[in-house]
């Protein structure tokens, strides 16, 4: 009996130290405990352009035994949107389809959550990528590529934004009016023109006519970054004579803003110089021309009603 006694006695002793070993060794391995080894933290944080309104975010782990993965956004300068999406565990990537780059810059981080515990952070910014992205314009559809000069933002094609066509006719002058070279219907046959050189715009048109996030430029610094003032229309002019009557002299197109010789409306309310000049508005409503028997660019005051090509940049700085 005592025996018998003895060896209940031993078993749940042993039991009781087996209880105590198991429940030593999930303390152990309890990732909250800063003694386990275990990061349960995101390694990375990677954003990738997925559409027009959507970037692709996804992360690193070496652990998934938490809760959930959370997001916390940020818009241009803004304040932190904490908690912006909580993703499942066996997730480590989410798509966020309610952006715009083309108009805002974003910043995420991510990191786990154990009940009320969370782990450090990690973080990544997403914007526009000038030069690579397109600019499209909401209102119709259409796209334009884009170089980066300086710390600027560019469209390098004439703005086609169109909301209805004109005919020329002084009378108009001083209300938005949108005009395309020797054309006064919109038909197939009669919109090479709009196809290839744009739109022409009075002030009154070329102050409101960027899309959203741009607006118009201020030609001086691209002129001063166009390598030499003196010669700035032969690094702006789209180079060859595909567009531009000959010689079109000295365009080297070298940092492919290719302006293109759309010529203007002019105060008589004649379509004139297609192929020989570019004419462009300034944010200020001068305007700059280019020629194609010159390598100089020239600026010029009060141009009572003549239309000329809009180039628009983005409101945005790149930041280095």
């Amino acid at each position: 009996m005592k025996n018998q006694t003895n060896r209940v006695l031993t078993i749940t002793i042993l039991l009781i130290l087996s209880i105590i070993s198991s429940r030593c060794e999930r303390d152990w391995t309890n990732p909250l405990d800063p003694e386990s080894g275990i990061d349960w933290a995101p390694t990375y944080l990677s954003a990738s352009h997925y559409s027009r309104n959507e970037v692709l975010l996804k992360w690193g782990t070496n652990y998934r035994k938490v809760d959930a993965y959370v997001l916390d956004k940020k818009i241009n300068d803004g304040p932190w949107i904490e908690n912006y999406t909580e993703v499942p565990p066996e997730n480590i990537e989410f798509i966020d389809d309610s952006i715009n780059t083309q108009v805002n810059n974003y910043s995420y981080q991510v990191y786990a959550r154990i009940g009320n515990f969370i782990s450090s952070k990690q973080s990544v910014n997403h914007s526009f990528n000038c030069g690579v992205d397109s600019l499209v314009d909401s209102r119709d559809g259409h796209q334009y590529s884009t170089i980066q000069t300086g710390n600027q933002c560019w469209m390098a094609e004439n703005l086609k934004y169109l909301p209805e066509l004109f005919k020329p006719d002084q009378s108009w002058s001083d209300l938005a009016r949108y005009f395309i070279y020797d054309t006064t219907e919109i038909e197939s046959e009669m919109m090479k023109n709009f196809n290839t050189y744009g739109v022409l715009y009075n002030w009154a048109a070329a102050e409101n006519a960027c899309p959203e996030g741009w607006t118009l430029p201020d030609f001086e610094f691209l002129i001063k970054n166009s390598h030499q003032e003196h010669f700035a229309g032969a690094y702006l002019k789209e180079k060859d004579t595909v567009h531009w009557h000959y010689p079109n002299t000295g365009a080297t197109e070298d940092i492919g803003f290719s302006a293109l010789p759309g010529g203007c409306l002019n105060d008589s309310m004649e379509f004139q110089y297609l192929k020989y000049r570019s004419y462009f508005w300034d944010a200020v409503g001068s305007y700059y021309v280019m020629y194609y028997d010159s390598t100089t660019i020239n600026e010029f005051e009060n141009p009572g009603y003549q239309a000329f090509s809009v180039r628009c940049v983005r409101e945005t700085l790149i930041l280095d």
